[in-house]
């Protein structure tokens, strides 16, 4: 006898997801393509220096604002994933992100 799964995958046994690789899998995927914006905007701060003339320290200043910026995005939208369905919010930020892309 197999136990029912509820909206999240888990049974009622509380022993966790129905495919746990394929759910690390594509955690591990959206941490890629979150640090993947990173590493093009710390890319670009060469470019950004000469189009800007700026010095190092406001280069540094721009690449520690991106990052924390892309923290607290990360902080809040973890609170509405809290609220609204982690799966949910997990589909509708890929679905942006790759839509910009």
């Amino acid at each position: 006898m197999t136990a029912a799964r509820d909206e999240h995958g888990t049974d009622d046994t509380g022993a966790g997801p129905a495919r746990p690789r394929l759910v690390l899998a594509a955690l591990i995927a959206v941490a890629a393509v979150a640090n993947l914006n990173l590493a093009v905007a710390n890319v670009a701060l060469p470019d950004i220096g000469k189009a800007f003339d700026a010095s190092q320290t406001a280069l540094a200043l721009v690449a520690i604002g991106y990052s924390l910026g892309l923290a607290a995005s990360v902080l809040y939208l973890g609170a509405v994933g809290d609220r609204y369905g982690r799966k949910l919010m997990l589909v509708l930020g890929m679905r942006c992100r790759f839509r910009r892309a």
